[in-house]
């Protein structure tokens, strides 16, 4: 019999396990199904540089010789309980370098013999090589600073094209010891480049206008080598800016008939520092309230994107958790179960959502996994949760209903707005124990 999985059952389970005893009512409609599992939502970053701080300017310098605790550099091969960690989470798809780092990454310093990228241990081809270890497709964040439409389509050429003499990139490939083309498909050009956090190094920063003028010329020089790969054109995010942000609506008129895909990231719960007072509770209430906001806002990029362009162009989320900077809540239960939640979200096809990638896998600030010593990984709440998740993704999502659903009332808190209404019960405590103790799922 065809296995079947329930979009809404099983963050229920994890959230109704938490509350005082209460009776709730799950049905499931197996005769009515929603469509195919979209697995693609389930995807993680892997990291193109080593312990760089994400929230400092000088993202133009640095090194990759492990990524982040996943490569064994003397060894030129994954460490193995790090590769079996990320392995078990199933990852469709796998999202490099990263994020604001590929901002000043250049692709060129990390291919070619090891010996002459001492500094770039872990390149192109090691990353690829573990998307085939993970059996996952492979997902590059391109620079809109640092490279030219030049550049990257002669990284389209290096990674997809037969090594012969009509592709010399491909040929010096070849050269580095990977015959065979990858087929890569997805390409990011850029990452939250409307939010204009660094300088790039040798490129004024990006309006609208011109970041649609060189979108149009990278469109065009990699689909010129490669017609079958996708470019996806980087919108505002989640929780900074409203679906019709100028940004947006620039690009749209600009681009938006000819975008292969669009990218936004969702930071729904924003904190920093340590939470005084009631906040802490606000916090918690805003992790289990947000995942409905966001669901608003997505149903709101979704109509602006057709109206502006008269199609639906496929959403990747390539970035999602929560923002708790300085504070040990990015590792607690309560921001594990937003990002679960969210992943139910994604999968609803009305959303019209392509692909996701958790923020992020291993070490750095937010990472579920924590541990430079293979031997001593420590896993936290989200990698349990979002492990449960992955055991679970085949076949249709069936249409299902909650009666009796646990509710609770939340106050507005810096990103997420005020959720309460005239149907909903009165705020209640979660549980005996606080869900922001860090403590990890299993070590």
């Amino acid at each position: 019999m065809k296995r079947m999985l329930c979009q809404w059952i099983l963050v229920v389970l994890c959230v109704t396990s938490l509350l005082k005893a209460q009776s709730v009512t799950v049905q499931i409609d197996a005769s009515q199904t929603l469509g195919p599992v979209n697995t693609m939502v389930l995807g993680q970053v892997v990291r193109g540089a080593d312990r760089k701080d994400v929230f400092s300017t000088q993202h133009d310098s640095f090194i990759c010789n492990e990524s982040e605790g996943l490569w064994d550099p003397t060894l030129r091969e994954p460490k193995p309980n790090a590769l079996a960690l990320l392995k078990a989470l199933r990852p469709p798809v796998l999202r490099y370098p990263g994020g604001l780092n590929s901002q000043g990454h250049d692709w060129k310093k990390t291919i070619g013999l090891v010996s002459s990228r001492p500094n770039f241990q872990f390149g192109l081809n090691e990353y690829m090589s573990i998307c085939k270890a993970v059996g996952a497709e492979a997902q590059i964040v391109l620079s809109e600073y640092i490279t030219t439409s030049q550049d990257i389509a002669q990284m389209v050429e290096y990674l997809n094209m037969p090594a012969t003499a009509q592709y010399p990139w491909a040929i010096k490939r070849k050269a580095d010891g990977y015959a065979e083309p990858y087929g890569v498909q997805f390409f990011e050009l850029g990452n939250e480049t409307w939010i204009k956090k660094l300088s790039g190094r040798g490129r004024g920063l990006h309006s609208a206008q011109s970041y649609g003028d060189f979108y149009l010329e990278v469109q065009k020089a990699i689909k010129a080598v490669d017609p079958s790969v996708q470019l996806g054109l980087v919108l505002a995010n989640y929780g900074e800016r409203g679906a019709d942000d100028p940004w947006n609506l620039e690009l749209m008129e600009k681009v938006g008939k000819q975008a292969d895909f669009v990218i936004v990231h969702a930071y729904a719960v924003s904190y920093r520092g340590n939470a005084q007072n009631d906040q802490e509770a606000r916090i918690l209430n805003a992790c289990m309230a947000a995942t409905e906001q966001i669901e608003d806002w997505l149903s709101n990029l979704n109509d602006m994107i057709l109206q502006s362009t008269g199609r639906q162009i496929p959403i990747a989320m390539t970035e999602f958790n929560t923002s708790f900077v300085g504070n040990p809540y990015r590792f607690s239960y309560a921001g594990a179960l937003h990002s679960s939640d969210f992943v139910r979200v994604m999968l609803k096809p009305e959303h019209n959502i392509m692909l996701a990638n958790y923020w992020h896998y291993l070490n750095g600030h937010f990472a579920m996994v924590q541990g430079m010593d293979d031997d001593h990984l420590v896993n936290h709440p989200a990698y349990l949760l979002l492990h449960l998740w992955a055991e679970h993704f085949a076949g249709q999502l069936l249409k299902t209903t909650v009666e009796d659903s646990p509710t609770i009332d939340a106050r507005a808190f810096l990103r997420t707005m005020n959720a309460q209404g005239t149907t909903r019960q009165l705020s209640r405590p979660i549980g005996d124990k606080s869900l922001f103790t860090a403590i990890p799922a299993w070590g």
